[in-house]
């Protein structure tokens, strides 16, 4: 565009000035050369491309509100607020038969630019979109528009939507201040792969699980093992989780707890000869899509002594067997099976000696001593060494 600045000089070129309120003339004999602000002259003008995100990734059938694609619309570089009230994007994937995708609009952050008998269900490959009213976007700005979709429950395939240099040259653009028309530019663009997937999510011991250790009977809220699930493709929540009790009875427990946290899930307790208990959580636990939630599994340990449950020795180790969600954009009910490397689990005694090193009295030289070391017995009750 073109530059403009505006210069001058009081004393020389500004005449008979007086105070306003007093009529005294002002004298502006001080007053050299001053330059006002530089203003640039531009055209209006609007750019249009497809973003990045959201990346390419799976979909599932069912989905409601996914967002296919984001398009931006660039007037940066513009000379006035420019607007536009119609937009026609093009679709690569396989997903372009009527019934596919439904309820299609254009979202300006939250507020959706077609509705009611303006929301597209598209049957062609070049969905066009017309805006409930003109959308200014204004000069110095650049404004995202995200394309969101339900997909059909049988729908398979990929949709790609994209724009070409056509549909760009074809939309009718306008300055809002100078009602010029406005040749939008952009070349074509294509957006990122969605594809039809199943959803599913996984369980896994996690990493931060304990090793074996040694504990006491009668103990309340022992963590037994920290679990991984991780939903793909969808968010799921979770809603069910099956537990398995190996290598000890029901006898050796009295209560099995879930967290999240410090947030209490649900609970679970195992009765009679039974080695198999479901936890139904409290409330849904939402597993966000492609992120690791973890789950610990608590249980406060029956006594040992006479006329108690608890066995001397006995090693506890309770695992996930199978869980149960639904997935949020599908309402598909998933499940996840048997998990095949468990916790390594807890030995529990009446009481147990702890080993710890202490404190020589001496540095050894006189008297030979290398090294010291105490035996404590656990709070839960004395023990003998032999």
């Amino acid at each position: 565009g073109t530059s403009f600045s505006i210069a001058s000089t009081p004393s020389s070129q500004w005449t008979s000035v007086t105070g306003q309120t007093t009529g005294n003339t002002v004298s502006l004999s001080a007053n050299g050369i001053f330059t006002m602000n530089t203003m640039t002259v531009k055209a209006a003008a609007l750019a249009i491309s497809v973003s990045s995100s959201p990346a390419s990734q799976n979909i599932v059938a069912g989905g409601q509100g996914i967002t296919f694609a984001n398009f931006q619309f660039d007037a940066s570089q513009s000379g006035e607020d420019v607007r536009f009230s119609s937009l026609t994007v093009t679709n690569g994937g396989s997903l372009t038969s009527a019934g596919n995708l439904t309820s299609c609009q254009l979202w300006d952050g939250s507020t959706a630019l077609n509705t009611g008998s303006n929301v597209v269900n598209p049957s062609s490959a070049t969905p066009a979109f017309t805006f409930d009213q003109q959308l200014v976007v204004s000069k110095g700005t650049v404004k995202t528009l995200a394309l969101k979709c339900n997909v059909a429950s049988g729908a398979t395939g990929t949709a790609i939507f994209g724009i070409t240099g056509t549909q760009i040259g074809n939309v009718t653009v306008t300055g809002v201040t100078s009602s010029n028309s406005v040749t939008a530019t952009g070349s074509t663009a294509t957006g990122q792969t969605m594809t039809i997937a199943t959803g599913s999510f996984t369980v896994s011991v996690d990493p931060s699980t304990s090793n074996y250790t040694t504990v006491a009977a009668g103990t309340t809220g022992v963590t037994i093992g920290t679990f991984k699930f991780r939903a793909t493709n969808e968010a799921v929540n979770l809603t069910k989780v099956g537990l398995t009790l190996s290598t000890s009875t029901a006898a050796d427990l009295t209560q099995v707890y879930l967290y999240q946290g410090a947030t209490l899930l649900g609970t679970a307790q195992f009765t009679g000869s039974n080695t198999i208990a479901t936890s139904t959580l409290n409330s849904a636990l939402a597993l966000a899509k492609d992120t690791d939630v973890l789950i610990t599994i608590k249980a406060d340990l029956a006594n040992i002594g006479s006329s108690e449950t608890g066995t001397q020795g006995r090693l506890v180790k309770i695992d996930v067997t199978n869980a149960e969600g639904t997935g949020v954009s599908s309402g598909s009910t998933l499940q996840v099976g048997v998990v095949t490397a468990g916790v390594n689990g807890v030995r529990v005694f009446k009481s147990f000696p702890v080993l710890a090193l202490d404190t020589l009295t001496s540095a050894g030289v006189a008297d030979g001593k290398l090294m010291r070391f105490k035996v404590t017995a656990d709070s839960r009750g004395p023990v003998g060494l032999y």
